[in-house]
């Protein structure tokens, strides 16, 4: 039995920018340009820890460091990353954003929205490593009457 990747629905294009190719959550091949930058995960041998910097230290309901499962964890074609604490996950919800929500209220305390971050992002499932522009909701145990934009750092802990 031979095993492939194969293109997924409407691919490839015939766009004269998208000479690229790139594999999606579906694990279906999709042409994109090459322009575009890309975060990518292929595989790990242990289970990396991430760390979100940029909250303040103190805080009670954000946790600083994440875990993604050996398996990877999609249901729904939605990846999530654990809160080692118990107190906060990330999610890609709606294929549009990262949200960082608190496990217990299942309140939104911050989001990465792809539009927003367009040129860093490039593709609707790129992870959300590396600094960036987030719309937070609480900071430093305060919850603001306006979210404000605050650059966090996501990154694997060496």
């Amino acid at each position: 039995m031979t095993l492939y990747t194969p293109w997924g629905i409407d691919e490839p294009t015939k766009l004269a920018k998208a000479r690229c190719v790139l594999t999606s959550s579906d694990k279906t091949y999709k042409n994109e340009r090459c322009d575009w930058n890309f975060c990518t995960a292929c595989h790990f041998k242990d289970n990396p820890v991430f760390q979100l910097r940029g909250f303040c230290p103190d805080e009670e309901r954000i946790d600083t460091k994440y875990i993604i499962l050996k398996k990877f964890i999609s249901v729904n074609n939605t990846y999530k990353f654990l809160g080692l604490g118990g107190l906060s996950n990330l999610i890609l919800e709606n294929e549009l954003e990262w949200k960082l929500f608190h496990v217990e209220s299942n309140q939104t305390l911050a989001y990465l929205n792809r539009i927003s971050n367009q040129n860093d992002l490039g593709t609707l499932k790129s992870f959300p490593f590396g600094l960036r522009d987030w719309i937070v909701f609480e900071h430093c145990s305060l919850k603001m009457d306006t979210p404000i934009n605050l650059k966090l750092l996501f990154s694997r802990v060496n």
